[in-house]
């Protein structure tokens, strides 16, 4: 009797162990799909798809998104996702602000001297 007491426990630890999110980005700009965007949850790197998504299956709980595309400025997002549950999280990209420098050289010489 104790042997299948312990035998429950531990098919119910499995299983929650085995439990799983799973977190739908859509990425957008100037309400576009971005294609071929970095979409990095819990350091693995995943693309987005002509459509602009990706889907990740992760661990239920908060979940940290963050989303990198040249051109852009880098977006991070928070979301709260349960077990077996699946959330679609927007992150929309702004323009990276574009630095520009004016660099004037002058020069003179020394006119008038002997050598």
């Amino acid at each position: 009797m104790i042997e299948c007491s312990r035998l429950a426990v531990r098919a119910a630890t499995l299983t929650a162990q085995n439990q799983t999110a799973t977190v739908r980005v859509h990425v957008r700009a100037c309400d576009k799909p971005v294609e071929d965007a970095e979409v990095v949850v819990a350091g693995t790197t995943h693309r987005t798809d002509a459509t602009g998504t990706t889907t990740i299956v992760t661990v239920p709980g908060s979940v940290e998104i963050t989303v990198l595309k040249p051109g852009f400025a880098p977006a991070t997002a928070s979301v709260q996702v349960a077990a077996g549950a699946t959330q679609d999280v927007v992150v929309e990209l702004q323009p990276q602000p574009s630095l520009e420098e004016t660099v004037t050289v002058v020069a003179s010489t020394r006119t008038g001297q002997e050598t």
